[in-house]
């Protein structure tokens, strides 16, 4: 009897011992997965940590905890998240909401950028086109990048905020309509290394454009004319992963006489919401164009707008509740005078089936969804600025605006 209470005791203590080193592996798998956390403040002491806390207002109690660290002593974090960008963007509305005053985002204690609350943008600095970097809390910016003999001619963030390319070139304009370039570059920035490097040189040519083709490729698309029969355009397609490592290089070749010159591609808009909930439907008429959004699960649609506008652009929030269009821009016709082209900007809330909001009167372009805010370039004549948009409280939250211009993207040559 005695024998086999021992093995009874051996295997519960073996159950126990599995079932706390799967705990304990659940949890360190939790830390790898959500390795990000708010800091709100550190000691030396234990106890001035705990105080902190006492002396915290109750919701704030609820949402705090200490960590020890050997090099900074005790840490008040908030929350563990699975990147800098989510950490930043619950600490942004703990700031609006009044909760807190002041935070730092941290990855595995270590102190970091704040992904959410830092963006990327192109201004002017000493008169040359400069990487600038905007923060949403302070509603200031500052030049990150800018280097002598190089004009940043494009800037594309990827979806995560959390990689960065921009090309640059020593010079750039347009011959006959076509653009051109001198000395072009590529560069790419880990944002949270905060470290920049150049990776590809493709000297002088006659287009360059770079575009996120999925989150995790990046691609360039650059044209020169051949070196012996000029007649002749090359063009190479480049790619590149999320962290600036080359895949493969694709080439092309037109005809100017038979081909023409390559135009840069359309934007293909995106008809399906994110959830998949909702579906962009467009009917063309004789004298109008009809906008639908259709509900997938209560098999209904409902008509949104109807205009002599045609869709340039159309993208929808993380959530996929709310869809953003861009419009062609056309002529006014102001006292029989034609003035400068200008577009529209649709917010529509595909849950409520509303157009709750229409942005007019510019060139509008370079639609960047930035949680609940929409970033996007206002261009009249050959100024540019940004307008920030919270489009859950339907109010414009900044506008980033310099003399030299700004913009999300490129600068109007």
């Amino acid at each position: 009897m005695s024998i086999l209470n021992n093995r009874f005791l051996f295997i519960w203590l073996l159950i126990i011992s599995l079932y706390a080193c799967d705990g304990n592996s659940s949890q360190k798998n939790n830390i790898k997965l959500h390795p990000y956390s708010i800091l709100l403040e550190k000691y030396d002491n234990l106890n001035l940590a705990k105080k902190f806390i006492t002396d915290a207002s109750e919701e704030l109690k609820r949402k705090m905890h200490i960590e020890q660290s050997k090099d900074e002593g005790y840490q008040i974090l908030i929350g563990e998240f699975a990147n800098s960008f989510d950490a930043g963007q619950y600490a942004f509305d703990l700031v609006a909401e009044g909760i807190i005053k002041k935070f730092k985002i941290v990855h595995y204690k270590q102190e970091v950028i704040d992904e959410f609350n830092n963006v990327l943008f192109i201004s002017r600095y000493e008169e040359r086109p400069s990487v600038f970097n905007y923060n949403l809390i302070s509603k200031r910016n500052n030049v990150m990048w800018s280097k002598l003999g190089h004009k940043v001619t494009s800037l594309n963030l990827s979806r995560n905020c959390n990689s960065l390319f921009f090309t640059t070139a020593a010079g750039f304009g347009k011959i006959r309509g076509i653009p051109f370039v001198h000395g072009a570059s590529l560069y790419h920035l880990i944002r949270e290394l905060n470290k920049s490097e150049e990776i590809s040189y493709f000297g002088d040519g006659y287009q360059l454009y770079s575009f996120w083709e999925t989150i995790d490729t990046f691609k360039v698309n650059f044209t020169f004319i051949d070196h012996f029969d000029t007649k002749i355009v090359n063009q190479k397609i480049f790619s590149f992963d999320s962290i600036g490592n080359s895949y493969y290089t694709k080439e092309r070749k037109y005809d100017l006489l038979k081909d023409g010159f390559p135009l840069i591609p359309n934007r293909i808009p995106i008809y399906y919401s994110p959830n998949h909930n909702f579906n962009l439907r467009i009917v063309n008429d004789q004298h109008e164009i009809d906008y639908y959004i259709k509900d997938i699960q209560e098999h209904s649609e409902v008509l949104i707008v109807s205009s002599k506008k045609k869709i340039r652009d159309a993208c929808w929030s993380n959530d996929g509740n709310y869809l953003f269009i861009l419009t062609h821009n056309s002529p006014n016709n102001i006292n029989r005078k034609k003035v400068e082209s200008t577009g529209e900007l649709w917010i529509i809330d595909a849950k409520q089936k509303k157009l709750i909001k229409v942005f007019a009167g510019y060139k509008f372009d370079n639609l960047l969804v930035h949680g609940k805010f929409l970033f996007f370039d206002e261009q009249l004549i050959k100024l540019t600025k940004i307008c920030i948009y919270n489009y859950y409280e339907d109010k414009v939250y900044d506008t980033i605006s310099s003399s030299g211009g700004s913009s999300l993207n490129n600068l109007p040559l």
